[in-house]
């Protein structure tokens, strides 16, 4: 190859970086995230969960059958901006998810409860925050009339952009990293909303499994830990990674539901299966029955 060869050849590849680094700051500029958010992904996991929280597990635990579903949702995206600032109309894609619940609920037993796998907001604004806990109270008023919120909600990148993580604790939840348990099931629900797990969520989580090992368990976080192979959606640090699935997969858990892709993957590990659940921004969901007494998960995308 002559120099005329290579020089055109690094032109096209710096126009090729220049145009992608354009695209990237029209998305972060006309999004709304700011400049931090830019470089980084805001609050650190170090400074929300250096330990685990139990939680009261939803108002049916007690009364809970040995069959019942659980509603999925994940990348919600409250104040989704597309990258030249156009909104999309949130309104539709709820009266949609609403439609199909009463229409569900009118042939099937309620779901018990809902589970959302992050990215509840797009920029982190309070204002976000108040749609999406709108969101939950309507549905929580569909699965019961005790005013319980139904609810459980998983911390997402997006959730932590301009200081979200204030309105999260405000409006949503006062931990990231939680757990509660249901008739056979342990669930955990833990915070990759900066990408990592952190040293001492990682600590915390294994100590709690280790002394947890028999009970079967189901996990909740915002990144997959394969994701059928996309690395780039997945927990960025390959010795984490793969500490977390060996943990995963000597502490008995069955199933483990993670977002943030906005696609479906699943993937059998053996001694676990992982289910990414699909954007709901694509009208999409999951419903995840639970089986108690032979401790297993079954699943279906919806629609």
């Amino acid at each position: 190859m002559d120099l005329r060869s290579n020089t055109k050849l690094a032109c096209n590849t710096v126009f090729l970086i220049l145009v992608a680094l354009l695209l990237t700051s029209c998305e972060f500029l006309f999004g709304g995230y700011g400049l931090d958010e830019f470089f980084s992904h805001g609050e650190s996991v170090h400074d929300r969960a250096d330990s685990i929280t139990q939680v009261a597990g939803p108002a049916s635990v007690q009364t809970l059958p040995n069959d019942y579903t659980v509603i999925v949702l994940t990348d919600i995206h409250f104040g989704y901006k597309d990258g030249f600032g156009r909104a999309i109309d949130h309104d539709d894609l709820d009266n949609t998810f609403f439609n199909w619940l009463d229409n569900y609920i009118a042939s099937h037993e309620k779901p018990a409860f809902c589970i959302c796998l992050g990215d509840v907001v797009q920029h982190g604004w309070e204002s976000e925050f108040q749609e999406y806990v709108a969101f939950c109270t309507k549905l929580s008023a569909k699965l019961t009339t005790t005013g319980a919120n139904l609810v459980y909600t998983v911390l997402g990148n997006h959730d932590v952009y301009n200081s979200g993580w204030n309105n999260y604790t405000k409006y949503v939840f006062p931990t990231s990293f939680y757990r509660f348990d249901t008739n056979t099931f342990h669930w955990y629900f833990l915070d990759t909303a900066s990408g990592s797990m952190g040293t001492e969520q990682m600590e915390a989580f294994s100590r709690a499994l280790a002394a947890d090992s028999s009970a079967p368990k189901i996990i909740c976080t915002h990144y997959p830990v394969y994701a059928d192979g996309q690395i780039y959606y997945v927990l960025q640090n390959t010795y984490e990674r793969d500490k977390l699935i060996t943990i995963l997969a000597k502490r008995n858990t069955k199933f483990y539901m993670a977002g943030h892709s906005h696609q479906f993957h699943h993937f059998n590990f053996g001694d676990f299966e992982e289910l990414n659940v699909p954007t709901y921004l694509e009208g999409h969901w999951a419903l995840v029955t639970i089986h108690e007494s032979s401790a297993s998960v079954s699943y279906s995308i919806v629609p």
